[in-house]
């Protein structure tokens, strides 16, 4: 097949440091080029995407499918596939939450990127939401997957949590901070600030704050820790929980990052009330031990790209084929 990917325009392909979807579609593009797929990337902003797109479907088409990752884009690019002759393939990576209501701007982004005809969603509420939306689409559940063999696996971490993210209200690294004092657990906190408010200046001036690291630096260092903590108040499908068990590591979460995951692993702990933070990241960090070899094996057999590649290619195959 003949894929072209859309990025944000915001970020390099594949990212120096943070960017999930950029991440994400690196490594769906590596993987699809050695099985002899063509992929082609068209990283440029939405209000640059009228040109940029059928500029590339000159130079490197025909496309089979574009793959958008960004809800604005999604009518460009059913424009450009009815007049070029590609499909459009859709995927949010927008937050939701069980605990506060989809707001006004995500609702009219949702209804944005149900205009595409075909949607690989990250959950199974968002495949509901996207046929609801738009009876004549068609969705297929496709969790995102991890490059389990690129990251270092060892077998023994340092004792210490890692809060590993964009630094914001939203992931609440200020609330976790705040509930681990006293506690002698000893949480680090790694990722950009995203805007300026008391949650991030609570962080920027922690004593374990480590700033950003690149990817180079996620791949090799991440291992280094016993636990991965993630109390998120929304995530769509946290790529960092994959990578944290590539890496050998428990996870401490809320209740609203656990989307995809077997929650009955011994080496995942769901809490939802900061008080009960404590007890949990220290009980999973002495834990991790026991675990350490089975966590890094359960990622190799179930959050590798092959199976996840095997199963949107196969959906992909079937779409064209009705």
């Amino acid at each position: 097949m003949r894929f072209c990917f859309l990025g944000t325009g915001r970020t390099p392909i594949p990212p120096p440091g943070r960017g999930a979807v950029e991440t994400i579609l690196w490594a769906y593009r590596n993987e699809l080029v050695a099985r002899g797929h063509h992929v082609s990337i068209v990283n440029v902003k939405s209000d640059r995407l009228w040109a940029a797109l059928p500029l590339a479907v000159r130079r490197e088409g025909p496309f089979d499918w574009v793959w958008c990752h960004q809800e604005r884009m999604v009518p460009i690019t059913t424009f450009w596939g009815r007049v070029l002759g590609f499909r459009t393939l859709e995927t949010t990576h927008r937050p939701v939450s069980d605990v506060e209501p989809v707001d006004r701007f995500s609702a009219w982004q949702f209804r944005r990127a149900a205009r595409a005809p075909y949607h690989a969603c990250l959950q199974e509420d968002l495949a509901v939401a996207m046929r609801a939306l738009n009876p004549k689409s068609r969705a297929m559940v496709l969790p995102n997957a991890t490059e389990v063999g690129a990251y270092t696996w060892r077998p023994g971490g340092n004792g210490r949590a890692v809060c590993l993210g964009g630094v914001s209200s939203r992931k609440r690294q200020a609330v976790v901070a705040v509930a681990l004092e006293g506690s002698g657990v000893h949480c680090d906190f790694v990722g950009p600030i995203d805007h300026d408010d008391d949650h991030t200046r609570l962080i920027a001036a922690h004593p374990n704050y480590l700033g950003s690291w690149s990817r180079e630096d996620v791949v090799e260092r991440l291992t280094d820790y016993s636990c991965l903590v993630l109390f998120s108040v929304a995530e769509c499908h946290p790529l960092v929980v994959g990578e944290a068990m590539a890496a050998g590591l428990s996870v401490v979460v809320s209740s609203s990052s656990t989307a995809n995951m077997d929650v009955s692993l011994p080496w995942v702990t769901v809490v939802d009330d900061p008080r009960e933070l404590g007890c949990a990241v220290k009980r999973a960090i002495s834990e991790n031990p026991a675990h350490r070899s089975a966590i890094r094996d359960y990622a190799e057999k179930n959050l590798a790209y092959g199976p996840t590649l095997n199963r949107l290619l196969a959906q992909l195959r079937e779409w064209q084929d009705s």
